[in-house]
C-alpha cells in the first residue's frame, strides 16, 4: 500500500511540476498583457464591448471582452505595431492604431462613439471582424478584405485559438490536432474532421460567410472540445470524390477499402467498403493457481497456447440524405459486417494437492470457429421550422441486428486420474434491438433552448447452445440452453440550456420504465422483472477568461448488459476455466461526477486537468470463484458496490511550428465489494508523445506509456498487484503529390515477444498468469484520394442514439 500511495503522490508531484514549468516557460514566451478601457464620448466606460488586436496581414493577436466598467485585459501581445479594433452593440466600431513596447503594460482609454438609430436599425460605418459569445466566437469572413483572394485555410488562421500548420496545412484547435469537429453550415461532413480536411483546403475564402468556433459545444458534440462552423453565402457545387486504400503488416494482415461521395439532385449518397484478412500469432500463457477450497486440486501448473488461423472480414456502409425541401430533411444510414474467425488452444494442466502429490494430469485441444453477422442502421426526418429555423422536430427509427454462430471441438488425452473426451459445443446468440423517438427541439433566444424527447426501444436476446458427444456411434446431440430475453424501454427525457456572459448551464431529467421478460425455454420456467428510474444530467460551463474553462458536470444513468453479459453458455475452451453469463442480471445504476479545467495559455501551450468519480451500488461486473474439481469459474454478478476515482493531468507544448509534444498521466482507484470480498487498488498510466514535421508532407509521430495490464483492457475486480511494463507506437507519414498518403507504423521495436503479467485474489483463490504475445510489429497503409466535391451527406442534428448497451469501466 505504501508503494501506491509514494506512486500517486510522485504522479501528482510531477504533473504539478511539469505543469508550474511549462507555466513559467510559457511566462517567458508570451508576450505583454495589456490593459485598457473603452469609453462613450461622454467619458462613461463601456460594458461589455469587445477589443481585438490585429497584425498588418489582419491576423487577430489577441481579443478580449470588457467588464461593466468597459476595462478590458488582452494578453500575449509581442513587440509590434498593430491595429486595436473595437465593437459593441449600439456604437459605432472605433480602429486605432497602436505600438507596443516591453514596458508597455496600460494602452490607455479608446472613445467609440454611439451609433445612429432608425427603426431599430444601427447605422454605422462598420461592422466588427471578432464577436464572442459565452460559447462561440465569430469571425466574419464578409468583412475581411482578403478573403476574395484567400482560401479557407488562410482564413481559418486568422480565427482566435485556431491554428494552421505553416507545413502541414493541419488544423488545431487550442494546441490540439483532435478533439474537435468541423461542420459546413452546421451539418458535419464525412469528408470533412480533424483527420481529413480535404474540403477546408479546397473551399474558396470567398464562398464563406462566417466561420463559428464554438467552444462549448453541446447535444452530440458535447464530448468535444470544440467545433469549428463554416457558414457558407449559398450551396456548393456538385461533383464526386474517391478514397481507395491498402493496409498490411508483419503481423500477417492485410487489407484494402474503398469510399465515394457523390450527389444526384438533392440525393446526396456515401459509399464504403473494406476488405481485412489476418492470420495472427497468438498468445502462450501459462497459470499457476492455489486453491483454497479444495485441497485434492490445491495447485494447479497449466500452460496453453492459442494459435488463430485465418480469418477475414467484410465491411460496407451506406449513408445518404435528402432534401424533400428546404425545411424536410430525409437522412439514412446502413451498416453491415460480415466476419469468419478460427483459433485453436493446445494447452497441458497438472494438479497437485495439499501435500504436492499429483492428482489429476491431462493435456487439452480445442478448436473454435465463430461467424458474426452485424447489421446496424436506421432512417430520420427532421423538420425545421421557417419563423424559427433552429426548433426542428425529429422523429427517429434504428435497429441493431447482431447474430453470432459459435463452434468448439474439444479433445481431452487423458495423462493421470482424469477420462478422455471428445464432444462438440455449439453456441448461437442473437441481439436484436429497434428504437423510435420524436424529439422537439427549440431555442427560445439566444440565449435559452430546451427539448423534448420520447423514445421507444425492443430488444430481444437469444442463446441457444447444443452438445454432440462425439465418442459415442451413433453421435448423439443434446440441447444445453435455450433463453429467450425480451426488453422493452420507454423513456421521456428533457433538457433545458440557458447561457450568460460566462456561464452556461444545462440541467437534464429523464423518466425510464424498463420491463424484462426472461424465458428459459428449455425448462418452461419464466421470470418478469419492471424497473422504474428518474436519470438526471447537470453540466455546468464556466469561462472566466477566454482561456480558461470549468466544466461541471454530475449524472445519474443506467447501464442495462446485454447478450454477452447475460448468455449462459458455458465457455470450455481454455483448460481448467469454465466461463459464463449470467441471464438473472439487474439494470445497474451508475452515479458519476467530473471537474474538468483546461487553460490555453497561447497557441504554443496549453493545460488541462480531471478530476471524477463513479458510484453503484449494484454494479455488474465480471468475477470469478472456484468450482469443483480445482476449476476457476468465471461469470457476471450485482457486486454489491463498486467506486472508481479518477485523476488525469495534460500538457500540450508547441515549440515550433514543426514539432508538438504532450505529457499525460492518470491514476485510478478501484474498489469493488463482491460475495465475501472486499479489494481496492490504484491503477496508474504515463503517456509521453510527440509530433514532428520533419518537411513539407513528412511527419513522425511517437509514443512511448508506461502503464499496468488493468489499464482499460483488463480492469478486474480481483486484481492484487500492479505490473507495469513499457509499450511504444512510432508512426512516419508522407504526402506524395496531392493525392497520395503512405503511413508507416512500428508497435514495441526493442521487444520481439510482449510478456503481460496479471495477478488476482480472493477468498477462493490466488491466481498468477503470464501471458506472451507478439511485440514487434511493422504496418503500412496507402491512401489515394482523388475526385471534387464540395459538399457532404447532411446528418440529421437531432438524431437519437441509444448508449445503455456500452460499459465504461
Amino acid at each position: 500500500m505504501k508503494n501506491y500511495i509514494f506512486s500517486f503522490f510522485f504522479f501528482i508531484f510531477s504533473i504539478s511540476s511539469s505543469i508550474y514549468d511549462a507555466v513559467l516557460y510559457a511566462q517567458k514566451i508570451k508576450g505583454s498583457t495589456l490593459s485598457g478601457k473603452v469609453i462613450s464620448s461622454v467619458g462613461e466606460g463601456v460594458p461589455y464591448a469587445t477589443v481585438a488586436v490585429l497584425n498588418d496581414q489582419r491576423k487577430v493577436i489577441s481579443f478580449a471582452g470588457c467588464n461593466t466598467e468597459g476595462k478590458f485585459e488582452l494578453q500575449n501581445v509581442p513587440e509590434g505595431k498593430y491595429s486595436l479594433e473595437i465593437s459593441c452593440v449600439g456604437y459605432e466600431p472605433g480602429k486605432y492604431d497602436i505600438e507596443i513596447f516591453e514596458t508597455k503594460t496600460d494602452i490607455g482609454s479608446f472613445v467609440i462613439k454611439e451609433g445612429m438609430y432608425m427603426k431599430e436599425v444601427i447605422v454605422s460605418a462598420e461592422r466588427p471582424v471578432v464577436k464572442t459569445q459565452v460559447d462561440k466566437i465569430i469571425y466574419n469572413v464578409e468583412l475581411d478584405p482578403d478573403a476574395a483572394k484567400s482560401s479557407t485555410m488562410q482564413i481559418l488562421d486568422k480565427v482566435p485559438f485556431v491554428e494552421v500548420d505553416k507545413i502541414s496545412g493541419k488544423i488545431k484547435v487550442m494546441g490540439q490536432e483532435s478533439g474537435f469537429t468541423i461542420t459546413v453550415n452546421g451539418r458535419k461532413s464525412l469528408l470533412l474532421s480533424e483527420s481529413n480536411q480535404y474540403v477546408a483546403k479546397i473551399l474558396e475564402a470567398g464562398r464563406l460567410k462566417n466561420i463559428e468556433l464554438i467552444t462549448s459545444p453541446e447535444g452530440k458534440y458535447a464530448n468535444q472540445t470544440a467545433v469549428i462552423n463554416l457558414v457558407t453565402k449559398s450551396s456548393l457545387p456538385n461533383g464526386l470524390i474517391a478514397e481507395i486504400s491498402a493496409s498490411g503488416g508483419t503481423d500477417t494482415h492485410f487489407g484494402s477499402g474503398v469510399d465515394l461521395t457523390s450527389k444526384i439532385g438533392k440525393f446526396i449518397y456515401n459509399l464504403g467498403y473494406n476488405y481485412g484478412y489476418s492470420d495472427l500469432y497468438g498468445s502462450k500463457t501459462s497459470t499457476n493457481l492455489t486453491d483454497y477450497k479444495n485441497s485434492d486440486y490445491e495447485f494447479l501448473d497449466g500452460y496453453s497456447r492459442n494459435s488463430p488461423g485465418a480469418s477475414y472480414a467484410h465491411n460496407a456502409d451506406i449513408s445518404a440524405s435528402y432534401n424533400i425541401s428546404d425545411l424536410d430533411l430525409l437522412s439514412i444510414d446502413f451498416k453491415s459486417s460480415l466476419s469468419n474467425s478460427r483459433s485453436s488452444i493446445t494447452s497441458h494442466s497438472k494438479y497437485m494437492n495439499s501435500g504436492n502429490v499429483m492428482t489429476r494430469e491431462f493435456n487439452g485441444e480445442s478448436r473454435n470457429k465463430t461467424n458474426q453477422a452485424i447489421y446496424v442502421g436506421g432512417i430520420n426526418y427532421q423538420r425545421s421550422f421557417k419563423d424559427n429555423p433552429s426548433r426542428l422536430l425529429t422523429a427517429s427509427y434504428g435497429f441493431d441486428t447482431r447474430k453470432n454462430k459459435m463452434k468448439y471441438d474439444q479433445l481431452t488425452e487423458a495423462l493421470t486420474g482424469y477420462a478422455n473426451n471428445n464432444d462438440r459445443t455449439r453456441n448461437n446468440l442473437n441481439n436484436i434491438e429497434n428504437t423510435a423517438a420524436i424529439d422537439f427541439y427549440n431555442t427560445v433566444s439566444d440565449k435559452q433552448s430546451y427539448y423534448l424527447t420520447a423514445k421507444y426501444v425492443h430488444r430481444n436476446y437469444g442463446s441457444n447452445s447444443w452438445k454432440t458427444d462425439l465418442d459415442v456411434a451413433p453421435v448423439s446431440t443434446t440441447q444445453l440452453n435455450a433463453l429467450d430475453y425480451t426488453q422493452q424501454i420507454g423513456s421521456l427525457q428533457g433538457n433545458y440550456s440557458i447561457k450568460a456572459k460566462k456561464v452556461m448551464l444545462t440541467a437534464e431529467a429523464a423518466f425510464e420504465y424498463t420491463n424484462d421478460n426472461i424465458d428459459y425455454r428449455l425448462s418452461s420456467t419464466s421470470l418478469k422483472k419492471d424497473d422504474k428510474a428518474m436519470l438526471a444530467n447537470v453540466r455546468l460551463t464556466y469561462r472566466p477568461t477566454d482561456k480558461s474553462t470549468f466544466i461541471l458536470s454530475m449524472q445519474k444513468s443506467f447501464f442495462r448488459p446485454d447478450i454477452t453479459y447475460l448468455n449462459p453458455y458455458e465457455d470450455k475452451s481454455i483448460p481448467g476455466r469454465i466461463s459464463k453469463g449470467n441471464p438473472d442480471l439487474d439494470n445497474e445504476k451508475i452515479y458519476s461526477s467530473m471537474l474538468m479545467y483546461r487553460f490555453f495559455v497561447n497557441k504554443k501551450l496549453s493545460l488541462s486537468s480531471l478530476v471524477s468519480m463513479r458510484f453503484s451500488d449494484n454494479a455488474v461486473q465480471q468475477y470469478s470463484y472456484m468450482g469443483n474439481d480445482g476449476v476457476l469459474m468465471t461469470t457476471y454478478g450485482n457486486i454489491s458496490k463498486s467506486r472508481k476515482i479518477f485523476f488525469n493531468a495534460n500538457v500540450n507544448y508547441n515549440p515550433t511550428s514543426w514539432l508538438e509534444l504532450n505529457l499525460s498521466g492518470r491514476i485510478a482507484h478501484y474498489k469493488f465489494e463482491y460475495p465475501d470480498n472486499l479489494n481496492s487498488y490504484w491503477d496508474q498510466f504515463y503517456l509521453c508523445s510527440f509530433t514532428s514535421e520533419l518537411w513539407s508532407g513528412g511527419t513522425f509521430k511517437g509514443q512511448i506509456q508506461y502503464a499496468d495490464p488493468n489499464w482499460a483492457t483488463y480492469t478486474s475486480v480481483q486484481s492484487n498487484k500492479q505490473h507495469m511494463r513499457i509499450g511504444g507506437i512510432f508512426s512516419f507519414a508522407q504526402k506524395i503529390g496531392k493525392n497520395l498518403n503512405v503511413y508507416i507504423s512500428a508497435s514495441n521495436p526493442w521487444e520481439t515477444y510482449t510478456k503481460q503479467t496479471i495477478e488476482e485474489l480472493s477468498s477462493d483463490f490466488y491466481n498468477y498468469q503470464e501471458e506472451t504475445t507478439l511485440g514487434r510489429t511493422v504496418s503500412f497503409s496507402l491512401v489515394y484520394n482523388f475526385g471534387r466535391f464540395k459538399e457532404s451527406v447532411k446528418s440529421i442534428q437531432r438524431a437519437v442514439k441509444n448508449t445503455d448497451r456500452t460499459k465504461e469501466d
